[in-house]
């Protein structure tokens, strides 16, 4: 076996081998394990065996001074290390050069270019470089998590050794901790900023902001609007999709001073228009079909089916899906009837109050409803939009959507939306699944959602989540002092069955949709 104690001049016969990283005090079973490995790979290869050691060891380095902790000498590992196979045994001498390196400098100046090993076998618990920040990529990338360095660490009970307590997580400033803690959901939400952004700069399919219905005898007519006519500008703002003109005349009672109209291929404009609820803007008008129908509710106990038609609720015709939502919980706990059009038959469908009993609250029959595919698509146009436009749209989508998972939490707790809904593992893998058919711009717009959906549940203030360690934070610094181990445990407890009951409802709901289709 031969030595080599300086990588800053080494001969090319040392330089290459498959080696394994580590301090091996004791060489111990993990230890041989990993001698075991480099070994299958240097048969392959044709390279030598090789370890990778310091002296003196790292913690002698940084505290002199300690009581003496080592199983073995130097000596004796190299000689243990010899009899296990090593050939060459790479026994760097640890001193403040060799201390400040980074990670990464470790891993070019002295792995690649230096030793040029070409293969490495490090243990799960080893990290190197300046600070001994670890990082790791997985193969199935599906976030990341930070273990931190605490003396009061709650999961483990991993102690940290007396050289190391200046860079323990538990004795940082607070507005450092919170700022780490926070790090984690912010690039989450980043990222989905970011990658929205970058879709609606790419540009993607989206309904025309067209008139679908106008009375004769409205303002809007007398003033030139007509069915059919496409909103191009509102007050000099220009209307790119339906999303842009729901956005902007939202307030139901805006008058717009300059309205630019797109009518066969030109622009006119109209002053003055009052925006009221007599103009229907498209969809209106087009067939309402039942795209889906929730086993168990009381739209399959009534008899809905996949594709049926809805064209009133007790003799009033229904023309779009808010005014069909707002019919149904209008009659809810009531009989009245519904009529349908089914494989080009009408079908009155009687609706007796009983069917309601125990399900008071919810409000919804169990239908998941839309429009026929084939007309939406003669009203799509491609959208592009400016960077500084998508960097504001995302924006505004990702408070849309952090506003949409608060209350869902809260109609969760208030039982105004049915556990039922909630999805888990295999949802997600059946919707990724589902946007990757589609092509390649929806799969990434689903990752970018999904990244959104990361980063807004981990700020929720529950316990074991970062929102709950901010919200510890938050106390200690109303309090001026930590909460003590034992209420952080019971937290810690309480949050853990939380999440444990809520992933439990979700794989149980996912179990039943799509692996027992009930």
């Amino acid at each position: 076996m031969r030595t080599i104690r300086d990588y800053q001049f080494i001969a090319d016969e040392d330089r290459g081998a498959v080696a394994a990283i580590g301090n091996f005090d004791g060489v111990h079973l993990g230890h041989q394990a990993a001698l075991n490995l480099v070994q299958e790979i240097a048969k392959e290869s044709g390279s030598h065996v090789g370890t990778l050691t310091f002296e003196p060891h790292p913690r002698e380095y940084f505290a002199p001074t300690s009581t003496a902790f080592r199983l073995m000498s130097a000596d004796a590992k190299a000689n243990r290390l010899e009899k296990l196979g090593v050939e060459r045994l790479y026994q760097l001498n640890f001193n403040a050069a060799l201390s400040a390196l980074s990670a990464r400098e470790f891993a070019r100046d002295v792995i690649h270019n230096a030793l040029g090993l070409t293969h490495v076998i490090v243990g799960a618990d080893f990290c190197f470089g300046k600070d001994r920040i670890e990082f790791a990529i997985s193969s199935i990338p599906l976030g990341g998590y930070v273990k931190l360095l605490d003396e009061n660490n709650i999961e483990t009970s991993e102690k940290v050794n007396k050289i190391d307590l200046k860079r323990a997580f538990n004795r940082q400033p607070l507005i450092k901790r919170f700022l780490i803690v926070a790090a984690g959901p912010l690039i989450n939400i980043i990222l989905g900023i970011l990658i929205f952004s970058f879709i609606f700069m790419h540009g993607s399919k989206q309904i025309k902001p067209s008139i679908s219905e106008l009375p004769i005898s409205s303002e809007a007519y007398q003033l030139g609007l007509r069915a059919g006519d496409e909103i191009a500008s509102l007050d000099g703002s220009e209307i790119k999709s339906l999303e842009d003109l729901l956005t902007s005349i939202k307030d139901q009672k805006n008058v717009f001073q300059d309205v630019g109209l797109k009518r066969n291929g030109e622009i006119t404009h109209i002053k003055n228009l009052l925006w009221t609820d007599e103009i229907k803007v498209f969809p209106y008008g087009l067939p309402i079909l039942i795209q889906s129908v929730e086993a168990g509710s009381i739209a399959e106990k009534i008899g809905l089916r996949t594709h049926d038609q809805m064209l009133m609720v007790d003799q009033i015709p229904i023309k779009d899906i808010p005014d069909l939502i707002a019919s149904v919980q209008k009659n809810w706990s009531q009989s009245y009837s519904l009529t349908i059009k089914r494989e080009n038959i009408i079908q009155l469908i009687h609706i007796d109050k009983e069917v309601f009993e125990s399900k008071v609250d919810k409000k919804r029959i169990g239908i998941a409803l839309g429009y026929d595919d084939v007309i939406i698509k003669t009203h799509l146009v491609e959208v592009k939009r400016t960077f500084e436009e998508s960097i504001k749209k995302s924006l505004v989508q990702t408070y849309a959507f952090f506003n949409l998972t608060l209350k869902t939490f809260k109609n969760l707790l208030t039982q105004k939306t049915d556990f039922k809904d909630l999805g888990g593992p295999i949802a997600i893998a059946h919707m990724a699944s589902s946007s990757f058919v589609e092509g390649i711009f929806p799969y990434i717009q689903f990752i970018g959602l999904i990244s959104l959906n990361i980063g807004i549940l981990n700020l929720l203030p529950i316990p074991l989540l970062d929102g709950g360690y901010l919200l510890f934070y938050l106390i200690e610094f109303v309090r001026r002092k930590p909460l003590s181990n034992k209420k952080m445990m019971i937290s810690q407890r309480v949050g853990m069955l939380i999440l444990g009951l809520l992933t439990g409802i979700a794989l149980y709901n996912d179990a039943c949709r799509y692996l027992l289709g009930s």
